[in-house]
Formats: C-alpha cells, sequence, structure tokens
C-alpha cells in the first residue's frame, strides 16, 4: 500500500530523525505527508527542547517525501521550508 512504507526506509531518514519521529506520532509515509515537514520539523524541535539543524532535518522529510536526496531541493524550495518550519502554524495545531 503506499504511504504505508516506515519512514525509515524512505530516502534522507536514519535511525536519529526516524526515532524523532515516532516521538511525535510519525511511523509511515502517509503520517508525514499527512502532517508535513514543517509541523513535523516544529513538532521534532519541541519534543527535543532545542532547535534542530534544518538541512538534517526538515529539508530531509521534504526531500524523503519527494524520494530525492535533500540536497537537490532549489534555494526556493529550502527558503519556503525554512521560513514555514520557523513562523508558520503553531506545531499543535495539525495532527497526523
Amino acid at each position: 500500500m503506499v504511504g504505508s512504507e516506515p519512514v525509515g526506509q524512505l530516502k534522507n531518514i536514519g535511525t536519529t530523525l526516524s526515532a524523532r519521529l515516532a516521538a511525535i506520532g510519525v511511523f509511515t509515509r502517509a503520517d508525514l505527508a499527512r502532517m508535513g515537514p514543517a509541523i513535523a520539523y516544529r513538532r521534532m524541535n519541541a519534543a527535543a527542547g532545542k532547535k534542530l539543524p534544518i538541512c538534517y532535518n526538515l529539508y530531509s522529510l521534504e526531500a524523503a517525501l519527494r524520494d530525492v536526496d535533500w540536497r537537490r531541493l532549489s534555494q526556493a524550495e529550502k527558503q519556503e521550508l525554512k521560513s514555514a518550519g520557523s513562523w508558520g502554524e503553531p506545531a499543535d495545531r495539525q495532527g497526523p
């Protein structure tokens, strides 16, 4: 079933990022797509109690959904993600 693959099997998501996603209730590609990378990133920051690196977390989440390496995202896409990850809807307003 499309979307049912565990996040740990997606491109860009290793054991650390997979564990961070599990801590916020994201276990599958579908969970991540429903929540969206920006909200997931903000929730991971809240769970970690600190701001996590954008490139290894936020960009990796978006790129995982696209099945590309995070370094392939354009500067414009990265800037849009950075804005959404910092100033978008509060992290507790949407769920998977």
